[in-house]
């Protein structure tokens, strides 16, 4: 039974979390927009392993705040928004 109360608690604290998750995102997008700049042109290619795992966690960390917050998948320009337009 405690955990049950326990589990209510945690939904309640869940914008919270969301906030500071997205706050995080929006500094990832700030990193992500720097390496854009630095990376020549056309030259994403032999860099990408550095930090395509790193991506795609915060692609799917972006995806799952919205699905939470909307009930809705993020789209590719939302993506952009949130991330950076690399």
């Amino acid at each position: 039974m405690s955990s049950i109360s326990s589990m209510s608690v945690n939904f309640r604290s869940a914008p919270a979390i969301l906030e500071q998750v997205q706050r995080n995102l929006d500094q990832c997008g700030a990193v992500f927009d720097r390496l854009a700049s630095i990376v020549p042109e056309n030259q994403f290619w032999r860099w990408k392993d550095m930090w395509s795992h790193d991506l795609r966690t915060a692609v799917f960390a972006a995806t799952l705040v919205q699905y939470i917050s909307h009930r809705t998948l993020l789209s590719l320009e939302e993506a952009q928004r949130t991330l950076g337009s690399m």
